[in-house]
């Protein structure tokens, strides 16, 4: 008896984690930033090549959207009603989408740019986040009489978003040529197991770091 809340546990788990929208605020950022990844590029990739670009790229989207949920939940606790937590990342994102609006200028300095750049990664972190939001809302307000729901959305979202890498893999694949008969196409399999890896090494490394800083300010402290 005790076996099957247990397994159906580990499976709701499974499911919300794969699920590549709503598993957590920084999924749908993480999510594009593969699919760009795996856009057409200057030279043909084997799939350590493209493994490292897709790692690095959701490793730039978790830290991105890491920076812009802090923000947001430093002034609007995950205690607050949905319709606010939603309602401040909404206009967060337009914040930002006003600062990306900046002019381009001729000669513009560098600074003016990086901003502007800014202001597009924090209306796409905080678009994601509101997405994490209103899936949230949702299932709260329409909760799954049965484990079935979200299992099937998580095994639904996964499925398609790879499929649709695939075929941007494949669409790079024949727009760029290879430049020798030796060189090996990345497949989708090796890119992504690597693409992982790269991005479970970068958080470790960042966690590690930030464990060492707490425990060397505490220790300092004493």
């Amino acid at each position: 008896m005790k076996t099957r809340p247990a397994t159906a546990d580990v499976v709701l788990k499974t499911a919300d984690a794969i699920n590549p929208f709503t598993s957590s605020p920084a999924a749908p950022l993480r999510s594009f930033a593969l699919f760009d990844s795996l856009g057409p590029s200057l030279m043909p990739r084997a799939a350590v090549h493209q493994g490292m670009a897709t790692g690095l790229s959701m490793l730039a989207a978790d830290l991105a959207s890491a920076a812009v949920d802090g923000a947001i939940r430093s002034f609007v606790p995950p205690a607050a009603s949905m319709s606010v937590r939603f309602g401040a990342r909404v206009a967060v994102g337009a914040a930002g989408a006003a600062i990306a609006r900046l002019p381009e200028t001729d000669g513009e300095k560098t600074a003016r740019a990086s901003v502007r750049s800014a202001g597009r990664i924090v209306t796409d972190a905080a678009i994601g986040g509101a997405i994490y939001e209103a899936a949230l809302g949702l299932g709260t307000r329409f909760p799954g009489r049965s484990p079935l729901r979200p299992v099937t959305t998580g095994l639904a979202g996964f499925a398609a978003s790879a499929l649709y890498a695939r075929d941007l893999l494949a669409k790079r694949q024949g727009m760029i040529q290879r430049w020798t008969e030796d060189d090996t196409p990345a497949t989708l399999a090796g890119s992504l197991g690597i693409g992982l890896g790269v991005a479970a090494v970068g958080h470790s490394i960042g966690r590690g770091f930030l464990a060492s800083r707490r425990g060397w300010i505490g220790g300092k402290v004493r």
